[in-house]
């Protein structure tokens, strides 16, 4: 990734069922954002990703959780501040 870039990842990693709920969920941020960002800023994105995976709307929880990363982002980041040749805005599955 270019060093003018910035990203959030929302990790979701299905673990062996023996585990709590069988989940490991995660925000991890770049560098350039975690210097901006207070420590557990991402912790209202993971509880409405978990919110909404156990109610059984997992794509619900997804939009609640990046709604929640981004309006985190738009403080340091503010719309339109990006450059123009930045990735494009979109969810990339892995």
């Amino acid at each position: 990734m270019p060093t003018n870039w910035s990203a959030v990842l929302v990790h979701v990693l299905q673990l062996a069922a023996f585990l709590i709920g069988g989940l490991a969920l995660k925000v991890v941020a770049d560098a350039a954002i975690n210097d901006k960002v207070e420590g557990g800023v991402w912790a209202d994105a993971v509880e409405a990703l978990v919110s909404g995976i156990k109610a059984g709307r997992t794509a619900d929880g997804f939009v609640a959780a990046i709604e929640k990363c981004g309006a985190v982002l738009a403080t340091h980041f503010p719309p339109g501040a990006l450059r123009r040749d930045a990735p494009a805005d979109k969810l990339v599955e892995l």
